[in-house]
């Protein structure tokens, strides 16, 4: 199943974390910074996934990077910990970041008049992150 979500799975992914900005829900300050916030966070766990993973640095530290650079507590450090240990969830982690990046790339280069299109297209096809 990994393997066969791999591919679209980072469009996917994408669509997922720029849900509130395709839908237009962004109504005051709280959620520009919600969606800030989501955006580091995603970048923190793709980074500790690799200190874990590539860079075999000590949980304990990466912990520590999470709480602090991604302004995390327990729970969501413990959860992105765990898959980043994970022996096929944690290379995912990657796509996240750069599904994120891409649909929201893709989204604020679309003009208002084409936006209809965009949704369809977004939606309407099942996508690679290099075809996309």
């Amino acid at each position: 199943l990994c393997t066969l979500n791999g591919i679209p799975g980072v469009i996917q992914e994408g669509i997922g974390d720029q849900a509130t900005e395709i839908i237009d829900w962004v109504e005051d300050d709280d959620d520009v910074i919600q969606i800030a916030l989501r955006r580091l966070r995603i970048a923190v766990a793709t980074t500790a996934s690799w200190k874990l993973m590539e860079l075999h640095e000590n949980e304990e530290s990466v912990v520590r990077y999470i709480k602090e650079t991604g302004f995390a507590i327990n729970p969501y450090v413990d959860g992105r910990i765990s898959q980043a240990k994970h022996i096929y969830r944690g290379p995912f982690n990657a796509s996240y970041y750069y599904g994120n990046q891409a649909v929201r790339a893709k989204r604020l280069a679309t003009p208002k008049e084409k936006y209809a299109e965009f949704i369809t297209y977004l939606y309407g096809r099942m996508h690679s992150l290099e075809g996309f």
